[in-house]
């Protein structure tokens, strides 16, 4: 496979042809053989292995082919494929092999055990999912689950897709990830986190295992479209407005106000510095939750090894706000495909009151509105305060596809029983409930339900 390099391929897995069974039919979907171990014999299986470890198997007429890789030196493996893939605009952030690099090396917690699965044809992947193995319960009825990797700091890693890509060429993909076999891919249940719901691969996956499909809402993502001052600054309530003004006033007073928006690689290093100590002068640090990144080892390697993967693309952002002459608010961001994450924010509890962090979110929006290079900001949550900036929202979604067989039907049922019964006692529960989702604020307070299940 062109899109396979030859180095690292001993973290390569190459999986058995997919079978047309069932609602897993395919139409135009293959792949490579399983790798064997010391027997031949596949792992999960006992089905023999067709092709040996490392050995590229060409079928003729068939045109996907679906790769296995492990551990970072699969990463590595697969890096330039990756970076075909996101030819053109790069991808998003959370779209990166920087942005999964970090989490493997600084997060993940069993180092290596992670897989990555390409799904493409011959020049490149269509998609490459990062995946975790799970086993739930023991003995025959336990639960083989397959899912996306999730963490409190990874805020938006999801399934990366070539946005290149035709629609028939999405479907086809999705159809070889669902029908693959072989090591590390018996799988009874499949999760996939952090799909927009704008995205067309939850469709996708309902028309291709019809009735086997769970979408919940996971979170939710608020965001502030930039193209235009009435994008964002038109969407602000009247109080909000007031209230800009007041703070800008006290902060100014016999001071002055200076904003620095930080990319150059030689200059982030000392932002970076910067941004934690704002960040650990706040009630994350020492003397309140303890939860700042600089009080954290891991999460310190993690966000700098963010921004130096990043500020080698242009793609790393740092905003600082001044008020006299010291630091009072800051943001770590990172840019791609036309937007800016604001990823974390810190500010010091000094300036408490001038509120240096809604100064400095207001006058990156102007600067992104004026500048014409990002379309878009996102705050990767949707925290209370953001409310009084009436930003737009953006679903993202729980994606749960099972297999046909006993262990994944009776998840199935599990997880629909469990559904019905929280929607019963939701519509049970009281009228102020109801009220809270069918006021004025709706908007908010509906997309504020994660959990809420479709099948």
């Amino acid at each position: 496979m062109a899109w396979l390099s030859d180095e690292g391929m001993d973290s390569t897995r190459n999986l058995e042809p997919v079978k047309q069974q069932g609602p897993w039919k395919l139409q135009a979907a293959a792949s490579w053989g399983a790798s064997a171990d010391a027997t031949g014999k596949d792992a999960d299986s006992s089905q023999p292995c067709p092709a040996a470890p490392g050995e590229n198997r060409d079928e003729p007429g068939l045109d996907w082919q679906v790769a296995l890789h492990g551990g970072e030196t699969g990463l590595e493996a697969l890096w330039p494929a990756w970076e075909r893939m996101l030819a053109g605009d790069g991808g998003c952030y959370y779209e990166r092999p920087e942005y999964y690099r970090a989490y493997q090396r600084c997060l993940e917690r069993q180092p290596g055990a992670g897989l990555l699965l390409a799904v493409g044809q011959e020049k490149a992947p269509t998609l490459i999912v990062p995946l975790q193995r799970h086993t739930l319960g023991r003995g025959p009825l336990g639960l083989r689950l397959l899912q996306t990797p999730s963490h409190p700091h990874l805020s938006g890693l999801g399934v990366p897709l070539s946005v290149a890509a035709a629609p028939a060429d999405l479907e086809s993909t999705l159809q070889a990830l669902l029908g693959a076999r072989g090591r590390g891919l018996n799988w009874d249940v499949l999760r996939l986190r952090n799909i927009p719901a704008a995205s067309p691969v939850p469709q996708l996956m309902r028309r291709l295992a019809p009735g086997r499909v769970l979408v919940r809402t996971r979170r939710v993502r608020a965001w502030f479209d930039c193209r235009t001052e009435a994008g964002v600054m038109g969407r602000y309530p009247g109080t909000h407005r007031r209230n800009l003004a007041r703070l800008r006033r006290r902060a100014e007073q016999g001071r002055g106000l200076r904003v620095e928006i930080v990319r150059a690689p030689g200059a982030l290093e000392s932002a970076f510095e910067t941004f934690l100590r704002l960040e650990s002068a706040g009630w994350k640090g020492a003397g309140g939750t303890g939860s700042a990144i600089a009080s954290c080892p891991d999460l310190r390697r993690y966000y700098r090894g963010l921004m130096r993967g990043f500020a080698a693309l242009g793609r790393c952002q740092i905003n600082l706000l001044r008020i006299g002459d010291q630091y009072a608010a800051g943001q770590f961001c990172l840019l791609g495909r036309g937007r800016l994450a604001v990823l974390k924010i810190g500010y010091d509890e000094a300036f408490k009151s001038e509120g240096p962090g809604v100064i400095l979110l207001d006058e990156v929006l102007r600067d992104c509105v004026a500048r014409g290079d990002v379309a878009r900001v996102d705050l990767t949550t949707a925290p209370d305060w953001a409310r009084r900036w009436n930003p737009q929202l953006e679903e993202l979604l729980d994606l749960w596809v099972f297999r046909p067989g006993p262990r994944a039907d009776l998840a199935r049922l599990a997880l629909r029983l469990r559904s019905s019964l929280k929607q019963g006692f939701r519509t049970r529960g009281g009228a102020s409930a109801f009220r809270l989702r069918s006021n004025s604020r709706d908007a908010w307070a509906s997309m504020e339900s994660p959990g809420r299940a479709q099948w």
